[in-house]
């Protein structure tokens, strides 16, 4: 006869109203996300693959000056000598190995993985205009020589063009909401 007492139901009806209210939030968060999934699905969820060899300009003694045109032009025919290289047949892998500048990819062939529209990882280094190439070639593509702010850039296609699917999106965003508190 617990389950008469005035107290016992106090409690039950409070819990009850927890479950809802949780419910509700858990609710209206779900449609949250699915609507900014659908909102974003073309641009922060959709990937390609890419590897990229990355012959950087030559250093100065400032460190926040442009190259000048001779350095630029000296990177880009360095950049353009790999490029024939690449046509003519050799390891995309292997030159990027022995070719690229970029020390945190070369050891993975050049691998940078998988890369957005509108991608904040290349954008903070300088590098979203691989991004915009990127989307423009077919899945095995090498482009041309391409520059940024660091210096030319040959990329390959590893992928086509893939949608992440709302389940995993939705995992890595809970993952980086978490983070915030951790």
């Amino acid at each position: 006869g617990i389950d008469k007492n005035k107290d016992v139901r106090a409690k039950q009806a409070l819990y009850e109203r927890v479950i809802l209210s949780q419910s509700f939030f858990e609710e209206k968060i779900n449609e949250a996300a699915r609507k900014e999934y659908e909102e974003k699905k073309d641009t922060t969820y959709k990937k390609v693959e890419i590897a990229h060899i990355q012959i950087d300009f030559p250093k100065t003694e400032k460190e926040e000056s442009s190259p000048d045109s001779a350095q630029k032009q000296l990177t880009l025919d360095k950049a353009k000598k790999a490029y024939d290289r690449l046509k003519a047949g050799e390891n995309f892998e292997k030159l990027a190995e022995e070719l690229s500048d970029d020390k945190a990819t070369k050891r993975k062939g050049g691998n940078l993985g998988g890369v957005s529209i509108d991608e904040k990882r290349l954008e903070r280094r300088g590098l979203n205009t691989l991004v915009e190439v990127a989307f423009k070639l077919k899945k095995g593509e090498i482009s041309e020589p391409v520059e940024t702010k660091k210096g030319y850039h040959i990329i390959r296609i590893l992928s086509d063009p893939q949608t992440v699917p709302f389940a995993e999106a939705e995992k890595r965003e809970a993952e980086a909401f978490a983070e915030c508190f951790t």
